[in-house]
């Protein structure tokens, strides 16, 4: 019977071989959180790609938003302008009646390309001057094409 204060080699060997084992659990350990970690950093990264996009989509959609609301302000504005100035359209025979008088020169251009159909006004190239300067005030006003 051994000592009760004494240690073997078997007790010393088996004392190695758990050290040996613990170190190597931990290694093994520190590798797996650092696995973990990486994992974890390139979830985080993706999730902040994630949320930076969904931004990036929340900023077009309210871009579209505005870009919509702000075509319909100015198509509004267009038929204000439109009805007060140029002519309104008669609801008994859906032609305009025009609210201006314009004189002998002016007066057939402005029914034909104004009242009438709206024309594209770029492409009329046989004017006389005056028509001319009447269809840029126009087309500059953009209340035509």
């Amino acid at each position: 019977m051994p000592n009760p204060g004494t240690v073997s080699q078997g007790d010393i060997d088996k004392l190695e071989q758990g050290m040996k084992d613990l170190t190597s659990l931990s290694q093994q350990l520190s590798k797996t959180f650092r696995d973990i970690n990486k994992e974890t950093d390139v979830l985080s990264n993706n999730f902040k790609n994630i949320v930076r996009q969904a931004g990036l989509n929340n900023n077009n959609a309210e871009r579209y938003l505005i870009s919509q609301k702000l075509q319909e302000a100015t198509q509004n504005r267009i038929n204000e302008i439109k009805r007060d100035y140029i002519g309104s359209k008669e609801k008994a025979w859906l032609k305009y009646s025009p609210h201006l008088t314009l004189n002998e020169n002016n007066q057939p251009f402005f029914h034909t390309y104004i009242i009438d159909t709206g024309k594209d006004l770029k492409s009329i190239k046989w004017l006389t001057e005056s028509n001319k300067l009447l269809r840029d005030q126009l087309i500059s006003l953009e209340l035509f094409p």
